[in-house]
């Protein structure tokens, strides 16, 4: 069930009610085509934008923040298959979030809307440029997709309380809790998502920041061939992309580890690696506690192995990865487990960038994310308590979880493709 945070405010508000529409289109969920179902919320979420006061000049950004805010709760719940109590909840929250803002407040804050601090700042004539930018869009200063904008202007004025900016990262990004153990299909999410505009432009960038340490010479200063690509190749990848990623998520193939020269536990491979046409195997001796891999455990390996297949960092990136990792841990954790006759993976396997970015994924598929979503602490701090829980698959995510450097990690989530 959702949880939602309460605050004080003055008038109590009512909760958005549009009980008829919603229930059908909650009825609907089982029994109708997924378009029609959504349409019926939509019509739901039109009926409730009418119970704000419209005579209110302010009601506006009110009523997009609850539509945004509904609209992406409630599809996101019908899509994963959610009891019907639960979309209900979601949508009561989402309600009282748009009537918390209504009364100048957000949950987290000390009562000062965003809007009015960041205006009361100085900041009203760059609300006013954003807010100019999306007029065609019908966007509204205050709602989920102007929020990344808003953060920006906050960006360059660190000196303004970091409150504000923690509720721009409410509005934009949803909590942990209710969008966590997606239910979907996690090698079908990944692969819409990394060929989607925003992973393509992040592929370019970070391919060309970490080109910069490479070059074309054939040769070390000692003669010897170099090692992986030249920065002619690197710099390659991005217009090859979509024909790798194309080719990488067509197809799976099953076979015994051994058939791979590998073994059992490390549950899937990727070969033809370094080519562009690289294969997905998924080991049908593969198991997780003793037990063979469930059809949820299987969906994440693929995923796992169908990244490995679309990216393999080079240059610049391999430091610019490892630096959010704190080797550190992952030499306490070894010694305490060579004391108890435990086996551990390698500190080379632990900080491979490719190990480390294909897990990166897997954390936002764990989460649903489709696109642009905004990574946050909360989402680390969740993940390291609940997915090894809610997935009873480890594959080292958690000594993976516990090395990540708070801030480091939580960046390179919103800033590299993965």
């Amino acid at each position: 069930m959702t949880n939602t945070t309460t605050t004080s405010f003055e008038h109590e508000p009512q909760l958005i009610q549009a009980p008829e529409a919603l229930e059908a289109g909650y009825e609907k969920e089982l029994s109708e085509p997924l378009g029609e179902s959504l349409a019926v919320i939509d019509e739901a979420t039109d009926e409730a934008r009418h119970e704000l006061p419209t005579q209110d000049p302010n009601s506006l950004p009110v009523v997009e923040a609850t539509q945004q805010i509904l609209l992406h709760n409630a599809e996101n719940a019908v899509i994963e298959g959610r009891p019907h109590e639960e979309i209900i909840d979601t949508v009561e929250a989402a309600s009282t979030f748009g009537l918390l803002r209504h009364e100048g407040m957000l949950p987290g804050s000390d009562g000062a809307n965003v809007i009015e601090v960041m205006e009361a700042e100085g900041l009203g004539d760059e609300l006013k440029e954003v807010e100019k930018s999306f007029e065609e869009k019908h966007v509204v200063i205050g709602t989920v997709e102007a929020a990344p904008e808003m953060k920006k202007i906050l960006d360059a004025h660190p000196d303004i309380e970091t409150d504000t900016v923690s509720q721009i990262e409410f509005i934009e990004a949803p909590s942990p809790e209710r969008t966590a153990n997606y239910q979907g299909n996690w090698t079908q999410l990944q692969t819409e998502r990394t060929s989607s505009p925003d992973f393509k432009a992040k592929l370019k960038r970070f391919i060309e920041e970490g080109s910069q340490t490479l070059d074309n010479e054939p040769l070390t200063s000692e003669g010897f061939p170099k090692k992986g690509p030249n920065r002619d190749q690197y710099e390659g990848r991005v217009d090859q992309y979509d024909t790798l990623h194309a080719n990488v998520t067509s197809k799976v193939e099953y076979g015994p580890a051994a058939q791979y020269d590998k073994q059992p536990k490390f549950l899937g491979t990727v070969h033809g690696y370094d080519e562009l046409d690289p294969t997905v195997a998924l080991f049908t001796d593969a198991a997780s506690k003793g037990e063979p891999l469930t059809d949820k455990q299987k969906d994440i390996i693929v995923a796992h192995e169908m990244y490995h297949g679309l990216m393999k960092p080079e240059g610049g990136n391999v430091a610019q990865i490892r630096d959010a990792f704190d080797l550190g841990v992952y030499n306490e954790v070894k010694q305490a487990a060579r004391a108890a006759g435990q086996e551990t993976p390698s500190g080379s396997y632990m900080m491979n960038p490719s190990e480390l970015t294909a897990r990166m994924a897997q954390a936002k598929n764990y989460f649903g994310m489709k696109g642009n979503e905004t990574f946050t602490q909360p989402h680390l701090d969740y993940l390291r308590e609940n997915y090894v829980k809610d997935t009873e698959l480890n594959n080292d995510m958690q000594l993976f979880l516990n090395m990540a450097k708070d801030k480091q990690f939580v960046d390179l989530m919103n800033t590299i493709p993965v």
